[in-house]
């Protein structure tokens, strides 16, 4: 499943709940306006560095 983020949060006051890797998360539009974008992501603690790590690697390609 793909979670389209532009058409779910399009208002700032917008939650989208899914599950990434069998992990539950929160996403939060955490932005007024569409020229600086920011999200939270809200994770169970005992998730969070398998979490993080799983999206460093997923990034290394755009950041390197």
């Amino acid at each position: 499943m793909i979670l389209d983020i532009d058409n779910i949060l399009e208002d700032h006051s917008r939650i989208a709940q899914t599950i990434f890797v069998k992990i539950p998360i929160l996403i939060i539009r955490n932005h007024l306006n569409d020229d600086e974008q920011s999200f939270d992501i809200h994770v169970n603690r005992s998730h969070t560095t398998y979490l993080r790590d799983l999206l460093l690697d997923g990034c290394n390609q755009f950041i390197n």
